[in-house]
């Protein structure tokens, strides 16, 4: 049962903290803080700022929090140019970024979002936050992230234009990290080598193609009833 922890911000607000020309106020949530207010100015897109999926609208969402507890009724959403959750409550006046460290899960409608370490397409260990598309033994996620590049040089000098980048992360049972994949066959069979065969006769006995989602959430459900 949900349990709406919004009452303690009333009760355990910390002193006002000045930061550049914005006051921050730090919630307390028993582990640490869960969201932070920013600059009540703060509550449009910009040109640098863009949102999951280009929606920038707040939407109702629940954060799950790793004490047990969970905060809803807020209105969220993703903002992916600073990687970062933000939220709006009708009971308290500002917008505040989500503090990932304090949630285990982020639910904006239908979607259900997490954070963790990972190994990015360079190789390096970073963090952010994914899409959980199935969430069995094996779990899916994608992630969609945003690079500014230099585009073509003109009169002012070189004009700056922004690239997604959208890719899919596996993770095993027992793997600390997720793992970057294609929606290939090579690369997915790779991934589950030691039910290999077995995969691939269920895949062609089904007909089902690795490059599409549902396909694939089929076939991570079949290799976790193994």
């Amino acid at each position: 049962m949900i349990r709406n922890a919004l009452i303690v911000w009333f009760t355990l607000l910390l002193p006002l903290v000045p930061v550049a020309q914005n006051r921050r106020v730090y919630v307390a949530e028993g582990i640490g803080t869960s969201m932070i207010e920013t600059s009540k100015n703060y509550n449009k897109t910009t040109f640098y700022d863009s949102f999951w999926d280009f929606d920038s609208d707040f939407k109702y969402g629940i954060l799950f929090l790793k004490n047990g507890d969970s905060i809803d009724d807020l209105g969220i959403r993703y903002n992916i140019t600073r990687d970062r959750f933000e939220t709006v409550s009708s009971i308290k006046p500002g917008i505040f970024i989500v503090n990932p460290d304090a949630i285990s899960r982020i639910k904006r409608m239908s979607e259900v979002f997490t954070y963790f370490k990972f190994y990015n397409a360079t190789g390096k260990l970073s963090k952010g936050y994914f899409k959980v598309v199935y969430d069995g033994n094996t779990k899916l996620f994608y992630r969609k992230a945003e690079k500014h590049k230099k585009g073509k040089q003109g009169a002012f000098g070189y004009s700056p234009y922004k690239q997604f980048s959208t890719n899919f992360y596996l993770k095993k049972p027992g793997e600390q990290y997720p793992v970057l994949i294609r929606k290939e066959k090579a690369d997915i069979l790779a991934q589950l080598d030691n039910k290999k065969r077995l995969v691939e006769a269920f895949v062609a006995e089904n007909h089902l193609n690795y490059k599409k989602v549902n396909d694939l959430i089929k076939i991570l459900k079949y290799y976790d009833s193994l």
